[in-house]
């Protein structure tokens, strides 16, 4: 009698005992499917899925993993600052096969999941200090004098005329009539942190 072989062993010719099928692979009878049973070829886990011991079908990586080759046995973490997609662009929940830097004015902390949009008053960065144009891991509130309105793009210098006395400023306030913006209490044209009144002798008319 002959005996069909079992998942994860394949026989080429029906000539000998049953072959293992490799990490990496999996048993098939037409190069694209699963066969659980009378394998009679391996194939390589196409990218985007792993199997870690030939047993069984390929399995699409989890979120926040990713595999950019085939033969994949065990899929790679996505980093932080990145996202898993399928095509490149979009975020794939499972299956990526490749990771893709969060785009400015979004972040991602640890690489599961989709980026994150920055916040109002804030700003993505890798470092937790400078802007990051890509690939951001953080948040970073916008520092006093500064502003940012949708959390794209770097913190913005407060205009002349306007200040920002807090962190996290979606908007500079005006400076008022018979003040001036300042930044450690001197007159600061730009970047100002606070309004100060004019000293005796001095106006100002619209701040």
């Amino acid at each position: 009698s002959q005996i069909a072989c079992p998942d994860g062993k394949y026989s080429s010719n029906g000539t000998g005992a049953c072959a293992d099928v490799g990490n990496g692979n999996m048993g098939s009878t037409d190069d694209i499917n699963h066969a659980s049973s009378a394998a009679d070829r391996q194939v390589a886990c196409p990218i985007g899925k792993y199997s870690t011991n030939g047993d069984g079908d390929c399995v699409s990586c989890a979120d926040g993993k990713f595999a950019a080759s085939t033969t994949t046995v065990a899929c790679t973490d996505v980093g932080a600052g990145y996202f898993g997609s399928s095509n490149g662009v979009t975020y794939a929940s499972t299956g990526a096969t490749s990771q893709i830097a969060c785009p400015d004015g979004k972040y991602s902390s640890n690489g599961t999941g989709a980026c994150t949009d920055v916040e109002s008053g804030k700003f993505g960065s890798s470092d937790g200090t400078s802007h990051a144009l890509t690939g951001a891991t953080s948040q970073i509130v916008c520092p006093t004098g500064k502003y940012s309105t949708n959390g794209d793009g770097d913190c913005i210098d407060c205009l002349n005329g306007k200040f920002a006395a807090s962190t996290t400023t979606v908007a500079c306030t005006d400076v008022g009539d018979g003040k001036f913006g300042s930044s450690n209490g001197a007159y600061a044209s730009t970047g100002a942190t606070s309004q100060i009144v004019c000293p005796t002798g001095k106006y100002s008319t619209n701040g």
